[in-house]
């Protein structure tokens, strides 16, 4: 696929859950065969903004691979509003957003409000910028588009080696 693929989103890098408990979360796609998963916990976003206003959000994070897709767990800690403030607060389960790579954030932006698609969470922070859009007359999955830096890049395929690599030891890493 080549990064205009898929109407123009670009290519899928993740399907990220939101789940009511993060660690029995974490062990079920363990068990699945997932990881191993690398996990960041009481981390928080640099310059977030929900609606356009900025917010604190203070989440435990975990990345791993599943083949060659990527899932993230998030389970927000601070009561800010946010994406995934508002997922938990409907009680919603099961996927919460496809994340989308992209070297365009700005045309990733004009491409998702020309859909009629608002761009409800914006982050930035280390050389790049990421953003959710969701419809605005009913909440279904959510699109994340992620900007590809170098050191992204660099991330994502060291975590794809260790999958490709795992023996299922140390399933749970730190960073």
């Amino acid at each position: 696929m080549t990064m205009n693929s898929l109407a123009g989103f670009g290519d899928i890098l993740q399907i990220a859950y939101v789940p009511q408990d993060f660690d029995a979360a974490l062990d079920y796609w363990i068990k699945l065969g997932a990881g191993p998963f690398y996990t960041r916990r009481a981390y928080t976003l640099k310059e977030c903004f929900f609606m356009g206003e900025p917010v604190t959000v203070t989440m435990d994070l975990a990345l791993g691979y599943w083949g060659h897709i990527q899932l993230e767990l998030i389970h927000q800690l601070s009561s800010d509003p946010s994406a995934y403030r508002a997922w938990q607060d409907e009680g919603r389960t099961g996927v919460h957003h496809i994340g989308f790579m992209t070297d365009d954030i700005a045309g990733a932006k004009a491409k998702t409000r020309s859909l009629g698609l608002d761009i409800v969470q914006e982050t930035r922070g280390k050389g790049q910028e990421t953003f959710y859009a969701w419809r605005p007359d009913k909440r279904e999955t959510t699109l994340e588009y992620i900007e590809l830096s170098d050191r992204r890049r660099d991330m994502c395929a060291m975590q794809l080696e260790a999958h490709r690599t795992w023996d299922g030891s140390d399933p749970i890493r730190e960073g």
